[in-house]
């Protein structure tokens, strides 16, 4: 290939190596982050999409660290889930309980309370098991 060819070259294949990159772009991004850098430092994920692994037990709408935190009732480990798509005791009344679950939703401070919780649950996936253990519905 000459040099003056490889401009030619260049603008024909542009198009081709940019179509990957505006699929890529459509998609919704989520910071997958873990229980420790949300409760570690929750400013820095303020108003975020996020995902995030914990357990999650029945007694109430609370991500812990894990099982035994949850069992001990530690809510210093854990994140608390709120937010109009959950509804009341949706997430409470699904298989989600008693497991590690992936949560995504949004990380946000709560109005009239200094703590910050996962608002606006999308869903919640069931790590063992892989599979959704809830979803929110359209009317949710």
């Amino acid at each position: 290939m000459s040099n003056k060819a490889w401009p030619y070259y260049f603008i024909t294949a542009l198009p081709l190596l940019l179509i990957p990159l505006t699929n890529a772009v459509s998609e919704e991004f989520y910071h997958n982050v873990s229980m420790t850098q949300l409760i570690a430092t929750p400013e820095r994920y303020k108003d975020k999409k996020i995902r995030v692994v914990g357990y999650y037990a029945k007694d109430i709408d609370m991500l812990y660290l894990s099982k035994d935190h949850a069992e001990i009732n530690d809510y210093k480990s854990s994140i608390y889930i709120s937010g109009p798509s959950l509804g009341k005791n949706v997430l409470r009344d699904s298989s989600c309980v008693g497991q590690y679950i992936e949560v995504t939703g949004i990380f946000q401070q709560t109005k009239n309370w200094d703590f910050y919780a996962i608002h606006d649950v999308i869903n919640a996936l069931a790590v063992k098991k892989d599979e959704l253990c809830w979803e929110k519905t359209p009317k949710e």
